[in-house]
C-alpha cells in the first residue's frame, strides 16, 4: 500500500515538472495565442477539454433567415415557401445590360395606376391582396408572360400557390393568399380599371442589387380625352425567380410636371349663390378626383370620376344617360363646364359657378 502511495505521488510531481517546463518554454519561445473560429454564429476553442458553443436560441430556420436577410438579391429569400420547381419556374438570365421588359413595364404600370407612392407598408396594407386581384389577375388591361401561360393551362384557374409566386416576384414580400383563392381565382372573371396608362420613355441608372429607373407615365380615364403625364421613380431589386423579368418592385415615387407651388387645390366643398353645398371634389390615392355635383336639387351625378391635365378636371359618369365636362379654378371660384348633359342635353345653361367654402370634402359615399 505504500508503495502505491509513492508511486502516485512520484507521477504527480512528474506530471507538474512536465506541466512547468511547458509553460515555461512557452514563455520562451513565445508560442503564439489560441485562435478561435467564427462559423455559423458559434465560437469554436481549439484548446483541449473545452467545447463548442452556439447559440442554441437559433433554430435551423432562423439560421437560415439571418442569413438570407444578408442577400440583397433576393436569390434565397422565402426559398423555404414557395416551390419553384413544382410551379415550373426556371432560374431568370440576366442581359448584359439593363432593359425594361414587356412584364416589368405591364409591373410597374398597374402599380403607378394603383398608387402615387408605393412601398413595403402598401403591401402590408389591409386592402392590398384586393388591390392585386383586381389589377394584376382579373384585370382585362393586363397581361403578361407567366400569368398568360397559367392562364391557358388551366382554363384561367389561377391556384393560391400560383397568386403568391406572383405577388412575391412583383413586391419580394410573402404574402399568403389561400383564404382569398379558396380553390382558385378566375382570371377570366375580370374587369377593366377606369384609368389606364403606359410608359412612354425611361432612363435608368443600375445598382449592385438592381437599378433605379425614371420614366414618364402617360395615364388616362375612361370617358375624356385628356391624358396627364407623370414622372416616376421606381426602385427594382433582382429577384432570378420572378416572373417579372427578374425583377421585384420596392419602391415607386411619383410626381406631376407642373409646379406644385403654382398647382390650384381642387379638393374641397363649394356651394351655389343660396349657399347649398353643389360641388364636392376629393382626390383618390391613384391622382383621378371623385367629383359629385348638384344642380338646383333637382339634378345629381355622384360618381364623376376625373383627372387633372393642363390646368383643368376633365371628368365624366356614365349616370342619368352620361355626363362630361371640366373644371376649372378662378382663386375660390370653381367654374363648371358641361359638354354633355344625358337626359338634359337641350340644358340652355351649360356653365355653372360655385365658391369654395371647405378645403374638405363632405363626399357621400357610393354603395
Amino acid at each position: 500500500m505504500l508503495k502505491r502511495i509513492l508511486s502516485v505521488l512520484l507521477s504527480s510531481v512528474a506530471i507538474s515538472a512536465l506541466f512547468t517546463g511547458c509553460k515555461d518554454a512557452g514563455k520562451a519561445d513565445d508560442i503564439e495565442e489560441i485562435e478561435f473560429i467564427e462559423e455559423n454564429n458559434a465560437e469554436i476553442e481549439t484548446q483541449n477539454n473545452v467545447s463548442i458553443t452556439e447559440n442554441e436560441s437559433d433554430t435551423p430556420e432562423e439560421q437560415s433567415i439571418a442569413h438570407s436577410s444578408t442577400d440583397n438579391s433576393a436569390d434565397i429569400a422565402a426559398a423555404n415557401s414557395i416551390d419553384y420547381e413544382t410551379l415550373g419556374i426556371q432560374k431568370y438570365e440576366y442581359p448584359s445590360e439593363f432593359s425594361l421588359g414587356d412584364n416589368l413595364k405591364a409591373a410597374i404600370t398597374q402599380l403607378a395606376l394603383s398608387y402615387e407612392n408605393f412601398d413595403k407598408g402598401s403591401v402590408s396594407s389591409g386592402n392590398w391582396k384586393e388591390i392585386f386581384i383586381a389589377r394584376f389577375i382579373q384585370n382585362s388591361r393586363v397581361s403578361f408572360d407567366y400569368l398568360d401561360m397559367i392562364s391557358e393551362e388551366n382554363n384561367g384557374q389561377i391556384s393560391a400557390a400560383q397568386l403568391n409566386y406572383i405577388q412575391y416576384s412583383l413586391t419580394n414580400t410573402e404574402v399568403d393568399f389561400s383564404l382569398e383563392a379558396g380553390e382558385t381565382v378566375n382570371r377570366n372573371d375580370a374587369a377593366s380599371p377606369l384609368n389606364y396608362g403606359w410608359i412612354s420613355e425611361y432612363s435608368y441608372e443600375e445598382t449592385n442589387d438592381g437599378a433605379i429607373v425614371t420614366a414618364y407615365l402617360e395615364t388616362g380615364y375612361d370617358g375624356t380625352d385628356s391624358m396627364q403625364k407623370r414622372k416616376i421613380t421606381v426602385e427594382l431589386i433582382k429577384n432570378p425567380y420572378s416572373c417579372f423579368d427578374g425583377y421585384s418592385v420596392i419602391a415607386v415615387s411619383s410626381e406631376t410636371e407642373n409646379n406644385d407651388a403654382q398647382m390650384p387645390k381642387y379638393e374641397g366643398e363649394y356651394c351655389d349663390d343660396n349657399g347649398d353645398p353643389s360641388l364636392e371634389i376629393r382626390q383618390n390615392e391613384d391622382g383621378s378626383y371623385l367629383i359629385q355635383i348638384s344642380l338646383f336639387r333637382d339634378i345629381g351625378y355622384d360618381a364623376c370620376i376625373g383627372s387633372l391635365a393642363e390646368g383643368k378636371i376633365s371628368f365624366a359618369s356614365d349616370e342619368r344617360g352620361g355626363v362630361s365636362g371640366s373644371i376649372t379654378l378662378d382663386n375660390d371660384l370653381a367654374v363648371v363646364c358641361f359638354d354633355h348633359v344625358g337626359h338634359f342635353e337641350n340644358a340652355k345653361v351649360t356653365t355653372y359657378m360655385f365658391h369654395k367654402t371647405s378645403d374638405n370634402p363632405n363626399i357621400d359615399e357610393l354603395n
